[in-house]
């Protein structure tokens, strides 16, 4: 069912429509204009020809700096101050476009173009009265133009001169007789001040005049509805079902109006009548169903998950061609953390529209959080079939190549899509710390940490790349003072993190501050690095350089039983490998 639209106000559209009459001159006079030597018409008549040429060419730049010469020569050329004044207000300097304009009608008050336009320009900056006062002289000194009185009009009311408005409406409405136009805009003017019996008498004129239109009918019912006479409501929302049966848009005015009483069945009963019409179109339905599922709105308890399930099954089954459906019933269950039937809905939709950017990110990151790294490979490579450019679906295609232990492949594919991401440092920032981190796996510890320095240009407190440039320093035996310095700066923001206290130990470590690292390490056990093997086993290098071989032999035990227990798609055999040689021969191998 339509509702009722409350008309906006739109200068472009009735400037389009306006009379051609001429201004009439009343009690109006002009500011004398500069009157221009042969040679100085000349000189200006190039410019202005230079000026609009360059305009329609698109030379935005050249055309200005024409007008401006234009100005020089003529300062009272109101053409070119209104030229100007366009490109100010296209590139959003609205005061200086109103300024200029303002400068144009006053030399030539003549040009109802001109007037409109600054009236449009007043309106966009809210200034009601100044826009007013341009269109009650325009109305004035053309009488006869319907245009110019019905903006008079909504202007009035825009700036709460209600009684200004409706009289303004009437003399229209005798002028050019019945409008549906007029009385929709007079219904709005009376529901805005509460007058009821107005409102519906407005209405009941187009339902006079066009018994047939079950849309007139509607826009009574929902002022019926408005004004909280839900029993009248309801009886009109009936009488337009019974003249016309596939309405049913009908079914949810009606569900609102059970909503309203706290007629909980009757909404449900109407509600669904509405969800499985085929004559309501599938947007409507999901701007419908959007405020059940949101858990902070009331209307989140009318509905159970079983009964959702079957609204969601009953729209796919209506609309199985529209890819919508499918995404909002998979964003739906992802809330309900049902990952599996999330992502087949997200394929159903894809497989319909395969150029949808935002819901292959959707996928993606499914992927990533069922760590599913193989379809975030093959997901990943599809979508950027499509987008290239896209800086979310490299990193998380990127992050997916860094699980299967293809860092190299990382790298070239990040290096292919920073380019395109200066208009989103925080993207960028990330896609610099993953091109550190795979350039590091793949080899390459200087690219690394030229990445790593890109990365905290843009975020200088990304503790992941603080963390991590350090420790990479560390196992490198560079800049020590760099590192420990930045694995400080991790301790500081996130004190208690196990992660970043090993970091800070090893980076002691590396310096040979056995004594100080001992310390650290000891505080990155007590946070829970009794679970993490590396920690454990660091615990044990550290322990060893403090003399103490019957601890570090215990706590490299325990980080072999760790990392044998590990349930990694790859596994580390080299280090499982060192960890015995270390337990065998009772020393620290490097």
């Amino acid at each position: 069912m339509q509702k009722v639209y409350l008309l906006l106000f739109s200068l472009v559209f009735l400037v389009a429509c306006q009379s051609k009459k001429k201004f009439q001159v009343v009690n109006y006079k002009p500011v004398a204009t500069v009157q221009l030597s042969d040679e100085n018409q000349r000189k200006f008549d190039f410019f202005f020809y230079e000026a609009n040429k360059e305009k329609l060419l698109g030379n935005v730049e050249k055309s200005v700096s024409y007008y401006i010469e234009c100005l020089r020569i003529d300062s009272t050329s109101s053409v070119s101050l209104y030229e100007l004044s366009n490109f100010y207000s296209s590139s959003k300097q609205t005061t200086k476009a109103i300024e200029l304009l303002q400068r144009a009608v006053r030399f030539n008050p003549l040009n109802s173009w001109y007037q409109l336009s600054l009236a449009d320009l007043y309106h966009q900056t809210n200034e009601f009265a100044k826009a007013i006062d341009i269109y009650e002289r325009l109305v004035r000194l053309n009488t006869t133009n319907d245009d110019y009185l019905f903006t008079l009009a909504q202007l009035y009311a825009q700036n709460n001169q209600f009684d200004l408005s409706l009289k303004s409406l009437n003399i229209l409405e005798d002028r050019v007789g019945f409008s549906e136009t007029i009385i929709l805009e007079k219904m709005k003017i009376y529901i805005h001040l509460n007058k009821e019996k107005q409102s519906y008498a407005e209405v009941e004129k187009l339902i006079k005049k066009f018994p047939s239109q079950v849309q007139y009918l509607g826009f009574l019912a929902d002022l019926y509805s408005y004004f909280k006479k839900y029993d009248d409501a309801s009886i009109t929302y009936n009488k337009m079902l019974s003249i016309d049966p596939s309405y049913e848009s009908v079914y949810y005015s009606l569900a609102t109006i059970d909503y309203h009483r706290n007629d909980t069945l009757s909404f449900k009963t109407n509600y669904i009548k509405a969800v499985s019409s085929s004559n309501i179109e599938l947007e409507q339905k999901i701007q419908k169903l959007i405020p059940f599922l949101i858990d902070d709105n009331k209307e989140s308890l009318y509905f159970s998950d079983d009964e959702l399930s079957d609204i969601f099954q009953k729209i796919i089954s209506l609309h199985p061609f529209e890819s919508q459906g499918y995404v909002l019933y998979g964003n739906y269950l992802r809330t309900k953390k049902e990952n599996e039937k999330a992502l087949q809905q997200f394929n159903n939709g894809i497989d319909l529209e395969p150029t949808n950017e935002q819901l292959w990110q959707d996928i993606l990151f499914l992927n990533v959080e069922m760590q599913d790294y193989a379809s975030l490979l093959t997901n990943g490579k599809k979508a950027l079939n499509y987008f290239p450019q896209n800086g979310i679906v490299t990193l998380l295609y990127a992050s997916g190549l860094m699980q299967e232990n293809l860092a190299l492949e990382a790298v070239q594919s990040i290096n292919q899509v920073i380019p395109y991401t200066d208009e989103n440092p925080a993207l960028k920032g990330q896609l610099f710390a993953l091109l550190g981190d795979a350039s590091y796996k793949a080899g390459l510890p200087d690219s690394a940490f030229i990445a790593y320095d890109e990365a905290l240009k843009l975020n200088d407190k990304n503790l992941g790349v603080l963390n991590n440039y350090s420790y990479y320093l560390s196992l490198e035996n560079r800049d020590l003072d760099k590192a420990e310095k930045m694995s400080s700066r991790t301790i500081e923001l996130e004190p208690g993190n196990s992660t970043f206290l090993d970091t800070y130990a090893w980076v002691l470590f590396q310096k040979n501050l056995f004594l100080e690292a001992k310390f650290i390490i000891e505080r990155a056990i007590d946070n829970g690095g009794d679970v993490n093997f590396e920690i454990v086993e660091h615990y044990g290098d550290i322990l060893f350089f403090n003399d103490d071989i019957q601890h570090a032999l215990i706590q490299w035990n325990k980080a072999l039983l760790l990392l044998q227990d590990e349930k990694i798609l790859h596994p580390d055999v080299d280090r499982i490998q060192k960890l015995i040689q270390k337990i065998d021969a009772k020393s620290y191998i490097k």
